[in-house]
C-alpha cells in the first residue's frame, strides 16, 4: 500500500526527474541507451521516460512531493521513508529503495542507493547525502549520463556545493555503452560553476586499453568559451622537415581577441617558433601570423650550392621568417581589405606552405582596398604592390589607385561611366620607371529580350592617358561596337514528352579600330584563358593597358536535352566558329545516368597565345564511390596533366582516398596523395602519404618534391589529435 505525502521544504538545489525500474544487471548507460537500426550499432541516443508531475494546490509555492510504501516521521522532524521511494520536485525525481530524512536540517540520505536524473544528467549512486538547506551533494559510487552531451562516466566520490563540484577517481567517454574506443580518467576533477571551468589532475587518456597521453594537470571551460592553456600537440612527419612536433599555448586575453604561441621541434630542420593573434569586433575582423627559425643551415647550404660557393664561407647562417597581416574592417556602406605579406627569403612557402597555393607562390602581392558600394554608384580606393621572387628587389605598384563608377537608365537606355586613375611605379634591378595613368570608359547599350530570343547593342567609349616624369605619351581613344543576339527555340525530343531539345544560336559581332600603343606600359594586361567562353564572346579583354584592334564574329549554337520530369539537363553540347581568325571550338557535358557523367572541350586559337586546347573529366558518383578523372593539354606552351580522384567507401567503418594529379611535360606529381580513414562509433584515424610539388624560383633550379606521411586521430567528443587531414583532402578536392 503506498502513502501520499507533500513536504514543504526550502529550495532544493539539485534538479531531478527520472522514474524507471531497470533490471540491476545492466549499467545505467544501458538502461537509458536506444540503439539506431540504420547505423549498425554506433547510432543512438539516451532517451527517459518522464513521469508524470504531480499537481499542487498552489503552483507559486515550491513543494516535494514524496511518495512510498511505508513513511515513519517523528516529532523532531526526522524520519525514514522505505519501498519503491519517489521524491518529486517542481517535474524532478529521486527513486531510492529507502530515504532517511532529517525536514529541520533539510537533508535527506540514500544508504541503499538511488537513481538521480534531470533533464540533463541521470546519475545512480550507491550511497548520498544531499542537504537542501546547504545545497550540498555527497556521493559515493557514481554512475552518470549526460543526456544532451552523450557522455557517460563513473566516479568513486562526488561532492557538490553551490559553488563547485568535485569528483574522485574519474572515469568519462563519450562513446556508446559497452564500447570504450577511448576514455579518460583523472585522479580529481572539479568544477568551478562561478568561473564555469573545470581543472583536473593526474589525467590519462586511453585507446581501448593501450594510455597514450598523460597530463598531471589540465585546465579547460566547462561551457562554449575560450580559456588560455595548453592545446593539443600537432604531428607531421615528411621528407623536408623530418619529424615536427608542435606544442601550441593559448592566451584567452580578451572576449573578442587572443593570441597562440606554437613552438615547433624538428628532426631536419632548426625548431620554429608561430605566433598568431586574432581581434573580431562588430565592424572588423583581423589575423596577424608570423613563423620565425633562429637559423636554417640545410637551407643556407642549399643557397651555397646554387650560387657555388662553398658553405664554409658563411659562418652564421640567416633567420628565416614570415610574417602576415589580414584585416577585414566594414563600417555602414564603406569596406576596407587588408592582406600584406613578408618573408625573408625566396624560398619559404614552398619549404613551409601546407598547400598547393603556398607552393605556388611567386611572388609577394601587398593589397589594401577601400570601397563603397551604392545603388547606382561604387568608389574604390587601392595601394597594391608586387615583389617576384624571380626578381628578388624588384617590383611593381600603384600607389594608389582609384576607381569611380556608375550606371542609369533612360527607359530602354542603360548608361554606365567609370573612371580610373592610377600612380604607378616599376622598380627594375637598375631602373625605375614611375607612370601617371588616366582610364575613363562610357558605355551604352540598348538591351531587347522577347520570349523567342534577344539582342542587345553596344557601344564604349574609351579615353586613356599615360603621364611619366620625363614626357607625355600621345593620348588614347578606342571605341567598341558590338552586337550579341541570340535565339530560344525549343521542341519535344520523342513521343512520350519527358525528353525536350532546345536549340541557342547565338551570333556576336564585335569592332574596334587599331590604335598606336608604342611605349605604353603593360601593368594591367594578361592572357585570357583557355575555355570557349574566349570565342563566344571575343570581346573580351584581360586588363586595360592593351587594348587591341578587333574584327571579330563569332557564331555558336548551345544544344540542350532536358529531362521535362525533373527539369534537370541531361546534356549540352556547345560549338563556336569564330572569323577571321578561324577560331574553332566545340564543348559538351553530359550526365549519361545519376551516377556518370562526363565533359570535354578542344579549341583552335590561332590568334592567340594558345594555339589549341584540348581537355576531358569523367565522374562517376554513387553512395560509397566518388571517381574524377581529367587530362588537359595547351599547345605550344606544352602542357600536359593528368588529374584523378578516388574515394572508396568499402563499408561504414573504412574508406579509401587517393589523388593522383600528373605533370608530362616536367615528368612531375603536382600533388598526389594516398590514404585511409577508419572511422569507428567514436573514433576516427586518418592516414595520408603526399607528395607535392616544390616550385623552383630560379632559372637555373629544377623542380624539386615534397613527401611527407600526415596523421590524424579523432576523438569524437574529446578533441583531434595531428594533422587536419579533412582540409587537405577538401582542398585536393577542388
Amino acid at each position: 500500500m503506498s502513502s501520499r505525502f507533500v513536504l514543504h521544504l526550502s529550495a532544493f538545489s539539485t534538479a531531478f526527474v527520472f522514474h524507471c525500474t531497470p533490471s540491476s544487471a545492466e549499467t545505467l548507460a544501458e538502461e537509458l541507451w536506444k540503439e539506431d537500426s540504420t547505423q549498425q550499432g554506433c547510432g543512438g541516443s539516451y532517451v527517459l521516460v518522464l513521469e508524470d508531475k504531480e499537481e499542487t494546490q498552489d503552483e507559486s509555492v515550491a513543494t516535494t512531493t514524496l511518495l512510498a510504501d511505508r513513511v515513519s516521521l517523528d516529532l523532531d522532524g526526522t524520519g525514514r521513508v522505505v519501498g519503491n521511494v519517489l521524491i518529486q520536485r517542481d517535474g524532478n525525481t529521486l527513486e531510492a529503495p529507502a530515504v532517511d530524512l532529517d525536514t529541520e536540517e533539510g537533508v535527506f540520505q540514500t544508504p541503499q542507493g538511488a537513481k538521480i536524473v534531470s533533464q540533463d544528467i541521470a546519475v545512480r549512486v550507491g550511497v548520498s547525502d544531499v542537504g537542501v538547506n546547504s545545497e550540498s551533494v555527497k556521493i559515493v559510487d557514481a554512475e552518470f549520463v549526460m543526456l544532451n552531451e552523450g557522455y557517460r562516466g563513473r566516479a568513486n566520490s562526488l561532492s557538490s556545493t553551490a559553488q563547485t563540484v568535485e569528483l574522485q577517481d574519474t572515469f568519462v567517454t563519450q562513446c556508446p555503452p559497452n564500447i570504450n574506443s577511448w576514455y579518460l580518467t583523472a585522479n580529481q576533477l572539479r568544477f568551478d560553476r562561478e568561473e564555469n571551468l573545470a581543472i583536473a589532475r593526474g589525467v590519462r587518456l586511453n585507446l581501448g586499453r593501450i594510455p597514450i597521453f598523460y597530463v598531471p594537470y589540465a585546465r579547460f571551460p566547462t561551457v562554449q568559451q575560450r580559456t588560455s592553456g595548453l592545446l593539443l600537440p600537432q604531428f607531421e612527419s615528411s621528407s623536408l622537415l623530418g619529424f615536427e612536433v608542435g606544442l601550441p599555448v593559448y592566451f584567452n586575453l580578451a572576449p573578442n581577441y587572443d593570441f597562440t604561441l606554437t613552438p615547433k621541434l624538428s628532426s631536419k630542420r632548426n625548431h620554429s617558433m608561430e605566433f598568431e593573434f586574432r581581434h573580431r569586433n562588430s565592424g572588423s575582423n583581423s589575423k596577424l601570423v608570423a613563423i620565425v627559425l633562429q637559423s636554417d643551415r640545410r637551407y643556407q647550404d642549399y643557397v651555397n650550392r646554387l650560387l657555388r660557393i662553398p658553405s664554409t664561407s658563411i659562418s652564421a647562417p640567416s633567420e628565416r621568417w614570415l610574417l602576415n597581416v589580414k584585416q577585414d574592417l566594414w563600417w555602414s556602406e564603406w569596406e576596407t581589405d587588408v592582406d600584406y605579406s613578408l618573408v625573408s627569403d625566396t624560398d619559404f612557402y614552398r619549404d613551409f606552405g601546407e598547400s598547393v597555393e603556398d607552393f605556388n607562390h611567386v611572388g609577394l602581392a601587398r593589397v589594401l582596398r577601400i570601397s563603397r558600394i551604392g545603388s547606382n554608384i561604387g568608389l574604390g580606393i587601392s595601394a597594391e604592390r608586387y615583389d617576384p621572387f624571380r626578381s628578388w628587389g624588384t617590383h611593381v605598384s600603384k600607389l594608389p589607385q582609384i576607381t569611380l563608377n556608375g550606371n542609369n537608365s533612360f527607359g530602354p537606355l542603360k548608361v554606365s561611366l567609370k573612371f580610373d586613375w592610377a600612380r604607378m611605379e616599376s622598380q627594375g634591378i637598375e631602373l625605375l620607371q614611375e607612370f601617371d595613368r588616366r582610364h575613363g570608359e562610357i558605355l551604352i547599350s540598348l538591351p531587347l529580350s522577347k520570349t523567342w530570343g534577344y539582342s542587345t547593342w553596344k557601344v564604349l567609349r574609351t579615353f586613356t592617358q599615360f603621364h611619366t616624369s620625363e614626357r607625355i605619351l600621345d593620348d588614347r581613344a578606342t571605341t567598341t561596337y558590338l552586337l550579341d543576339s541570340g535565339l530560344w527555340l525549343q521542341r519535344l525530343h520523342n513521343q512520350s514528352n519527358t525528353i525536350s531539345h532546345t536549340l541557342e544560336p547565338r551570333l556576336v559581332i564585335a569592332s574596334r579600330a587599331n590604335v598606336p600603343q608604342i611605349g605604353y606600359p603593360d601593368w594591367d594586361i594578361g592572357p585570357p584563358s583557355a575555355s570557349i567562353r574566349t570565342l563566344v564572346e571575343p570581346f573580351r579583354r584581360a586588363g586595360i593597358d592593351r587594348i587591341g584592334e578587333l574584327e571579330a564574329m563569332s557564331l555558336s549554337v548551345v544544344a540542350r536535352f532536358m529531362d521535362q520530369a525533373s527539369s534537370r539537363q541531361k546534356a549540352r553540347v556547345t560549338a563556336v566558329v569564330s572569323m577571321p581568325s578561324e577560331g574553332l571550338g566545340i564543348e559538351f557535358d553530359s550526365k549519361f545516368i545519376d551516377e556518370l557523367s562526363a565533359g570535354g572541350f578542344h579549341l583552335i586559337r590561332p590568334d592567340r597565345w594558345t594555339d589549341e586546347a584540348s581537355g576531358a573529366t569523367i565522374r562517376y558518383e554513387r553512395d560509397r564511390v566518388d571517381l574524377v578523372a581529367q587530362i588537359r593539354q595547351h599547345q605550344p606552351d606544352d602542357l600536359l596533366q593528368t588529374f584523378v580522384s578516388a574515394k572508396l567507401s568499402l563499408n561504414e567503418t573504412w574508406t579509401l582516398y587517393g589523388r593522383w594529379n600528373y605533370d608530362w611535360t616536367f615528368d612531375r606529381h603536382v600533388e598526389s596523395f594516398a590514404g585511409f580513414e577508419y572511422s569507428g562509433c567514436c573514433v576516427a584515424f586518418r592516414f595520408l602519404w603526399r607528395k607535392s610539388l616544390r616550385y623552383g624560383f630560379a632559372d637555373w633550379e629544377d623542380l624539386r618534391s615534397r613527401t611527407g606521411l600526415h596523421f590524424e586521430l579523432s576523438l569524437k567528443g574529446l578533441t583531434s589529435f595531428g594533422d587536419n587531414i579533412a582540409s587537405m583532402l577538401e582542398r585536393g578536392a577542388r
